[in-house]
């Protein structure tokens, strides 16, 4: 008997290993693209199990899946309701096209009504995700009673509560504590930002559904949203709670955050699951959601066995409770129980493909990334080229909305495997290609769609053939054969509907087509399809009765009723389209949409004071919305604020101050400068600029015959002297005088009208400017403002008078100043026109916090670690950081991202504020500078590095654009603190040593951005410091040979701090060695005023980015002789470095201060020189050695005779970088020049 039962094991043994063995040669033909060969070796050996084992059911509709078909019946819910397998199972393969499909996205066939009644009459009737559809399908076809009871089976929280809309700065506001969060109560209003002022709402319509759509709050697009509930338990108990909202979300229970989502992934409905304690009594559930287009949110409590409790009451209103502890509600996140038990099936038989794949697909489904990812780079390991595989990668990487990284995987699908089925979708998906593709091009996708089970995708593609050749009944029987391919799926209906219309016959237009598509059930895209085609049919009534059905049905999405009433508008039945309004108002009272639509009716009922309130109500949630602006200005009607101050005749202002006496240097002379600002009480502002100049000399014209303007242009003529006017030519802005003459005068008039958005829409900030390089009459600038609005005002270069009047709730606040002369003519080295100019500068921000606190909350979401990023830095640190300083720490991470990562002056993503994430910098190997220094500081705080992002007003920008707190910054660098020690880091250049400053950064003005307000309470703008940067050097030794008809020269140049870049760069791979000879050409010939002719060019050491000096060599020739005077010969000492030349002291005279730093970006100069002379020759004149100084400027040059002929010199420089004012500029001038000249001794021997 033993004998007989171990023969029995082993030869079930046998047989179970030699079924394990097909399965996975079936798996493995499968993921090496092997499709054909795995189908066959399936039928042969396995195919007469998929109606006895799940693995061959599956493997089976994987096939069926990798062979391109798309439609699925009922087969395989039937089998595996036959097979019965456990339910983890079904819950893992709930959303496979096989099973019951994501509807949202592929659209409902006649088999979906199918399988959900298939698996609700079986074992796995109970779970909630197959009750939630059989509601679904029972709502669609109308029978309401049994829709309702499984709702109710299912015994989710279905009472809320909402708050919002709040702003949602790229993302920041998950992370921002808005008010609502602690204060649950609706007894106050809360400030949203932008968004205007809100508070707690109840929906007049409760939503039945137990997962609650955003679906009236979503035309905010972007934004946060709030939703309480409260729970009432009858003793304290552990509950499971199943958490989901179809975007990123926060879940707090008694105010103790149990959830926050990964910020990696969009999530599903019921995806996170955490184990938290009820308190007896009242529990206060909040949700706080990223709003979309389609944020839904859902909650269910359960017992650990996933019981769900019947003895739990909810409220939609406050209701006390009593905030609690982390350690009271004691959270604990679950996985669920699929990724439990499939992890563990893959534990135990690790060889066995299937339920690898099953769970990546399950994890992608259900939005657990992370998870997938771990597993897809295991299997890929093995199988790189899997077209398997890169599909479920083309999954993950849409999850986390890399959609550049997709597009590659599909490029290499595309090129791996032709064949592939997502190929022909891929292609048949492109419009341009369906449009303009060739006839051949589009035969050829058909027949490679043949040899898929794509049908769908053949049929679509041969349509659009047919569409091609205007074929029309033709491309009606294909479209009727791929509605039925698909199983009357109703989504090709509602996409293709308008082809019906092409041909009408026997009344089977699209209309009809609609109405028997929704005979026995109803689909609200379809509805809402045909409520379109009646309306454009003039069909208004029955329009109308479709709207009315879905507004009775669904009370509590407002589109229905918004549709109605626009319907009721049109047939001017003003009075009943308010009461569908104001019932939406009822619904979602901060609708901005809904406000403006009941301004539109107040005005047509006449009720003018009603219909601006309104309008005024909405700009309060959307101040930029220009149509609303439009209606409430038109509505006004009230005399233009800028027309009240305005120059009312600009002719006659011209006519009275022509042939003028100011006259300039460049040919024009300002008559009128008329700058005027509008701020508006919603929020933006109108401005009008008008000029009036008259041409003085021929240089006029040239200054004056072409002039842009950003606006829209109301005037721009000639006045000729005889007082006769030619327009000038004028396109989007450019406009051009022609056939100017001395003694025209131009008139040039425009207007701006600016609508913010975002946290500052309220917010202004302006400048203008009063005299220039053309001598001004008078220069104005009216600033008309709400009268109880405050603004700050700084005045640069001198004081200006102003007068100031109220009119109509408005204030007038005028400056001006009258016959100035021109400024300087622009100096070389001089400040910016900004700087120097008398201005007034004007805004609302009164501390640069506000500025710190909104950057910071714009880059919260980016600055979090995620996977790709620490992987980076653990490859930067394969040992840890342990041993390393904190400077030696950044060092790395700096050199790894300037070697890895390209910059680009693109802006990359959503704006020139907002970086990317520092993974997609990592994987797309290119950002800009936030994007670059993001980067670096997030990878320096994973090693405990504190770092900032710091906002640059680079100092080619005027210093005075940021006099009042602004957003005028143009650059991005990082601050680090390492070890002690204050370090600003610039990211762009990847031939810029570690720590160096970049020109364009000394001095520039610069606001630190803390993380937190805390950080920021102190913030103001400085002045980049550079004490701790390293120091930017040059030092050479050179030796000249002097022989009777050249001079051969080497020099080895020693090339410290940000020296180095230029250098690092020049002997790169960029140049090639004709390249660089030319450079080094052009350079020495420059700084020697000769031609040289450079023998070689040797790079020595130090090419990196540390702080080791760049060595290079350069051998090269000079071919001139000696000058002589009798028996002496003369010859000028080849000097190679110049601190001051003679361009910095050009001009006799200066009017403006020299600002240093747009000349000078060099520490230190030192040079050494040995000159030799033929052997029989001796030095006979030597100059006098030198010592200068001015201020902190230092020189000296140095002569010593080493041997009759061998004259050594060494030179040693030390510039200041601080500005020269005009009062010092003589004696500085003075100490220049004694330089030059010392630098331009001759030497003589014989």
């Amino acid at each position: 008997m033993r004998k007989l039962l171990l023969t029995i094991f082993t030869f079930s043994f046998i047989l179970l290993y030699s079924q394990n063995e097909n399965y996975n040669k079936v798996w493995d033909l499968l993921l090496k693209n092997k499709r054909t060969e795995a189908r066959n070796l399936y039928e042969k050996s396995l195919a007469h199990l998929k109606t006895k084992e799940l693995d061959a059911l599956y493997l089976d509709a994987i096939i069926n899946l990798e062979e391109g078909k798309l439609n699925y019946d009922d087969e395989f819910v039937k089998n595996f309701i036959a097979i019965s397998p456990n339910e983890n199972y079904f819950r893992a393969l709930f959303y496979m096209p096989f099973m019951m499909n994501r509807i949202a996205q592929n659209g409902i066939d006649d088999n979906f009504y199918k399988k959900i009644d298939l698996l609700s009459n079986s074992k796995f009737g109970n779970d909630f995700s197959v009750i939630y559809y059989k509601y679904y399908a029972d709502k669609l076809r109308r029978e309401n009673v049994s829709a309702k009871d499984n709702l109710q089976k299912i015994g989710a929280v279905n009472k809320w509560q909402f708050c919002g809309v709040f702003e949602n700065l790229n993302g920041s506001g998950l992370d921002i504590e808005y008010e609502p969060e602690t204060y649950a109560k609706n007894d106050k209003k809360f400030n949203a930002n932008s968004n205007g002022m809100v508070h707690w709402y109840n929906a007049k319509d409760e939503d039945e559904d137990i997962i609650h759509f955003y679906a009236n709050e979503n035309e905010y697009g972007e934004g946060i949203m709030y939703a309480q509930t409260f729970i009432e338990s009858p003793d304290d108990r552990t509950v499971l709670l199943e958490l989901g909202s179809s975007s990123e979300f926060k879940a707090f229970l008694n105010d103790v955050e149990i959830v926050r989502s990964s910020d990696e992934y969009i999530n599903e409905i019921g995806n996170y699951l955490v184990k938290v304690k009820l308190s007896k009594g009242m529990n206060r559930l909040l949700l706080k959601s990223e709003l979309n287009n389609s944020t839904a949110i859902f909650a269910l409590f359960s017992d650990e066995q996933k019981n769900r409790f019947t003895d739990l009451k909810y409220y939609n209103t406050y209701q006390n409770y009593q905030p609690k502890t982390l350690q009271e509600v004691n959270p604990e996140a679950k996985n669920f129980p699929y990724q439990d038990f499939l992890a563990q099936k893959i534990k135990e038989n690790p060889s066995l493909i299937s339920h690898q794949i099953m769970l990546a697909y399950a994890d992608i489904m259900f939005n657990k990334n992370e998870k997938s990812r771990i597993l897809l780079e295991e299997l890929s390991k093995k199988y790189p080229n899997s077209s398997l595989l890169g599909f479920i990668w083309i999954g993950y990487y849409n999850n986390i909305a890399d959609n550049q990284k997709a597009l590659e995987i599909i490029k290499n699908i595309e090129i791996n495997d032709q064949d592939y089925y997502y190929n022909v979708i891929s292609k048949a998906s492109d419009k341009d290609f369906l449009q303009t593709g060739s006839m051949d091009e589009l035969q050829k996708l058909v027949e490679k769609s043949k040899k898929t089970k794509a049908t769908a995708f053949t049929d679509l593609l041969e349509m659009m053939i047919e569409v091609r050749k205007s074929n029309i009944s033709e491309i009606i029987t294909i479209l009727d054969k791929l509605i039925a391919d698909s199983y009357n799926n109703e989504k090709y209906l509602k996409g293709f509907a308008q082809i019906y219309d092409v041909q009408k016959s026997n009344g089977n237009g699209a209309i009809q087509r609609l109405e028997k598509a929704l005979e026995k059930r109803d689909n609200y895209e379809l509805l809402l399809t045909l409520v379109d085609y009646y309306i454009d049919a003039k069909r208004d009534e029955d329009a109308k009765k479709i709207l009315k059905k879905l507004s009775e049905a669904y009370p509590f999405i407002n589109l229905y009723r918004e549709k109605y009433a626009e319907i009721l508008i049109k047939e001017k039945k003003y009075e009943e389209a308010m009461v569908e309004i104001n019932r939406n108002l009822d619904n979602f009272p901060f609708s901005y949409n809904n406000l403006s639509t009941k301004g539109v009716l107040f005005g047509n009922l006449n009720n003018k004071e009603e219909a601006a309130n309104y309008y005024k109500k909405s700009l309060s949630y959307n101040s930029g919305n220009d149509k609303v602006n439009q209606y409430l200005e038109d509505l006004t009607k009230k005399i233009n604020d800028i027309d009240r101050v305005a120059v009312k005749d600009l002719y006659a202002l011209a006519k009275q101050r022509r042939n003028t006496t100011h006259k300039g240097d460049l040919g024009v002379t300002t008559l009128l400068d008329e700058y005027i600002v509008n701020v508006l009480e919603e929020g933006g502002l109108k401005k009008r600029s008008s000029y009036i100049y008259e041409i003085t000399s021929d240089a006029g014209i040239e200054e004056l015959k072409e002039y842009s303007v950003n606006g829209v242009v109301k005037k721009a003529e000639i006045v000729k002297p005889n007082g006769s006017i030619v327009p000038a030519e004028e396109n989007y802005g450019n406009i051009v005088f022609t056939n100017l003459a001395v003694g025209d005068v131009i008139i040039l008039q425009y207007d701006v009208t600016e609508r913010e958005t975002g946290r500052f829409y309220k917010d202004f900030n302006e400048a203008s400017y009063f005299n220039g390089y053309y001598p001004v009459v008078e220069s104005t600038f009216t600033v008309i403002s709400p009268e109880n609005l405050k603004y700050n005002i700084v005045y640069n270069n001198g004081n200006v008078p102003f007068t100031s009047k109220k009119i109509e709730k408005k204030t007038y606040t005028t400056w001006t100043l009258k016959n100035l002369p021109q400024l300087s003519k622009e100096e070389s080295f001089s400040k910016q026109y900004a700087d120097i100019a008398t201005s007034v500068n004007v805004g609302t921000l009164n501390s640069w916090k506000e500025i710190a606190n909104w950057y910071s909350d714009l880059v919260k979401k980016v600055t979090n670690p995620d996977k790709i990023t620490i992987d980076t830095f653990n490859k930067i640190f394969p040992k840890g950081t342990s041993g390393f300083t904190q400077y030696e720490i950044a060092q790395q991470i700096y050199d790894y991202i300037e070697k890895n990562v390209n910059y680009s002056s693109v802006n990359f993503r959503q704006s020139g504020y907002i970086p990317q994430r520092p993974s997609k910098t990592l994987v797309t190997k290119l950002g800009d500078c936030k994007d670059l220094s993001t980067l670096f500081m997030v990878l320096a705080q994973q090693a405990k590095i504190s770092a900032n992002l710091v906002l640059v007003s680079t100092n080619d920008n005027a210093k005075n654009y940021l006099t009042i707190p602004n957003i005028g910054f143009n650059h991005c660098i990082v601050k680090a603190n390492l070890d002690g020690k204050e370090y600003f880091l610039e990211m762009t250049d990847k031939f810029l040593p570690f720590n160096s400053i970049s020109n364009t950064n000394i001095r520039a003005k610069a606001l630190v951005i803390g993380k937190d307000k805390t950080e920021n309470e102190n913030s103001v703008i400085i002045d980049l410091p550079y004490q701790n940067n390293l120091e930017n050097k040059i030092a050479i030794k050179t030796e000249v040979n002097i022989t009777e008809d050249k001079k051969i020269i080497t020099a080895e140049y020693q090339n410290f701090g940000g020296q180095k870049a230029y250098y690092n760069d020049l002997f790169s791979e960029s140049y090639s060695d004709d390249d660089r000879k030319s450079r080094v050409e052009e350079d020495l010939g420059s700084v020697l005023d000769k031609v040289i002719s450079a023998q070689s060019i040797k790079l020595v050491s130090g090419k990196d980015l540390s702080s080791n000096p760049l060595v290079y060599e350069v051998k090269f020739n000079i071919n001139e002789k000696p000058q002589t005077v009798g028996s002496l010969k003369l010859t000028q000492i080849p000097i190679l470095i110049k601190p001051y030349t003679k361009n910095l002291i050009a001009l006799e005279n200066r009017k403006s201060e020299i600002d240093y730093v747009q000349y000078e970006n060099i520490n230190q100069y030192a040079e050494e020189i040995i000159i030799n002379i033929p052997a029989n020759s001796k030095f006979t004149e030597i100059p006098e050695n030198k010592e200068l100084t001015y201020k902190k400027h230092k020189y000296s040059i140095k002569y010593e005779l080493i041997s009759p002929n061998k004259l050594k010199i060494t030179k040693l420089a030390n510039p200041s970088w601080e500005n020269v004012s005009v009062s010092e500029y003589p004696e500085f001038k003075k100490f220049a020049s004694e330089v030059i000249q010392a630098e331009e001794q001759i030497i003589a021997y014989k």
